[in-house]
């Protein structure tokens, strides 16, 4: 295991751009992440939802919004980090246990959820079109004005609530679902030229 230094110094090289610090960052934390998602899943959803998925969610999250995060330190960081693994686990666990989802307290049998639990193989060229999708996506973000490109950022690539953005970027609901449907429709209009 590395020191917080170490930790420090890949965040710092990360935060210049280095994509290569921030893989061999999120590699370093994995495990911690993993241990957080152990300890927050029910017992019963643990057979059905494996944390190394919850862990690989949070960390393309992290790469895909790591130009918001604001901070220097491995403790930002991971706060930040944590923060999105977090409200991630909780729309797991809703997602899991709503009305149209099997009762959670049932044992699954026949391996009637084993996709849940199978690794998704992707081709080369899946991941080529992915990462063409989201350096689409980066370039419509970035021609969006700020205050759009925040609330559109916090909505769909960090999952806030309507509510959490509003409270954070210090304005009404009504103001965050307009910056919201105006930044939506130009992304859409980015994407389709």
């Amino acid at each position: 295991m590395v020191s917080n230094q170490e930790l420090d110094n890949l965040l710092a090289q990360a935060t210049k751009g280095d994509r290569d610090a921030l893989g061999l960052l999120l590699e370093e934390v994995r495990p911690r992440l993993k241990k957080f998602a152990q300890d927050r899943l029910p017992e019963p959803l643990k057979r059905r939802v494996d944390a190394s998925d919850l862990v690989q969610k949070a960390c393309l999250s992290a790469v895909r919004g790591f130009e918001y995060f604001e901070g220097d330190q491995i403790a930002d960081f991971m706060n930040w980090l944590l923060t999105i693994h977090e409200r991630n686990i909780k729309d797991t666990i809703r997602d899991h246990t709503r009305a149209q989802k099997r009762d959670v307290n049932r044992e699954a049998s026949d391996g009637q959820f084993e996709m849940l639990r199978a690794p998704r193989e992707v081709s080369p060229s899946q991941l080529l079109i992915s990462k063409e999708q989201s350096a689409s996506l980066e370039a419509a973000l970035k021609r969006l004005p700020e205050r759009q490109r925040e609330a559109v950022h916090l909505k769909h690539i960090r999952g806030m609530k309507i509510a959490e953005i509003a409270k954070l970027m210090k304005c009404s609901h009504a103001s965050v679902a307009g910056l919201l449907r105006r930044g939506t429709a130009e992304v859409r209009q980015f994407l389709g030229e």
